[in-house]
Order: structure tokens, then C-alpha cells, then sequence
């Protein structure tokens, strides 16, 4: 091979070793605001049911949401989500569900991400405050450039603060 040619090749592979580096880090910005998104997207969730805001909550989710709750009960439609959750905040009891993501992965494609955490609720009883905990995964789907929750599971793991703990 002629030096000429060595010199061209060796250009050559020097652009495309930058060049895929510049790639990477556009690609990894994309993926870290991506991230950023759903983390600020649970938040906004989080605040919702602290306000006990039920007609705040379904802009979050696809029509067909699936929801299958820490004692195991599946919920299908986000109309059918939603009715839990007004249940749930007509109990004068309830004070909150926190759920804290631990860590968000994207799809090849962007179009999917799972979001996997802890999560906790409480209520104030008669002999104090009981909190349920545990871990979760959700499914995100990003359609028309907005991330919505496709479905979600809780797994309940400990109970504390109240004798309701024990039912």
C-alpha cells in the first residue's frame, strides 16, 4: 500500500473515531433529557396525588393503561384507574403515594422507557401513621412527542406504623 493511501486511510479512520464520538455524546444528551422528562413527569404525578387531585392524574396516561396494584389487583383503562384512585382519596385517612424512581432506561428507539423505584404510601390511624412500602416498574411511551404511562407494577414489601399492618 502506498504511503499516500496509508495517509488517507489513517485520515480517514481519525474523522470517523470523532465522529462517533460526537455522535455518542449528542446521543447521550438526548437520552439524559429524556430521562430528565420522566423524572419531572413523576414529580408533577407525585404532586397530583398528594393534592388528591383525581381529574389531574389521567393526562399521564394512554387510554389503555394497565395498572396492577401492590396486593396483586389488576385495573385495566385509565376510567378504571382513575376510580381507584377516587376511592382511594375519599378515604379520609389517606394522606399520600410517593413513588421515587431509582432508575430510567431508554429503548433503542426512544419511543419506550421503564422506570424502575420505590414507592411508599401513608395514612393516618387511630394508633398513628401506617406507611406501606415497596418497589415498582413502570412502561412509558412516548407518542406525539409526549411521555405517557403505559402501565405499572407495585409490588407491596413492608408495612409499618399501624396494627392495620397486620390484615
Amino acid at each position: 500500500m502506498s504511503n499516500s493511501l496509508q495517509r488517507h486511510l489513517s485520515r480517514a479512520t481519525k474523522v470517523a473515531f470523532v465522529l462517533s464520538i460526537v455522535l455518542l455524546h449528542v446521543s447521550g444528551a438526548q437520552t439524559n433529557r429524556e430521562q430528565q422528562e420522566i423524572r419531572r413527569l413523576r414529580a408533577e404525578f407525585n404532586r397530583a396525588i398528594a393534592a388528591h387531585d383525581a381529574a389531574g392524574l389521567p393526562k399521564f396516561w394512554r387510554e389503555d393503561l394497565h395498572v396492577t396494584t401492590g396486593v396483586g389487583k389488576q385495573l385495566t383503562g385509565s376510567a378504571a384507574v382513575r376510580a381507584a384512585f377516587e376511592t382511594i382519596f375519599a378515604d379520609p385517612g389517606f394522606v399520600t403515594y410517593t413513588r421515587t424512581p431509582d432508575k430510567i432506561e431508554l429503548s433503542a428507539s426512544g419511543a419506550r422507557a421503564a422506570e424502575s423505584g420505590h414507592w411508599r404510601g401513608e395514612w393516618k390511624k387511630p394508633d398513628g401513621k401506617m406507611e406501606w412500602r415497596g418497589t415498582y416498574l413502570a412502561m412509558w411511551r412516548k407518542e406525539n412527542n409526549q411521555w405517557l404511562l403505559q402501565s405499572e407494577l407495585y409490588v407491596s414489601l413492608k408495612c409499618t406504623g399501624s396494627r392495620e399492618c397486620g390484615e
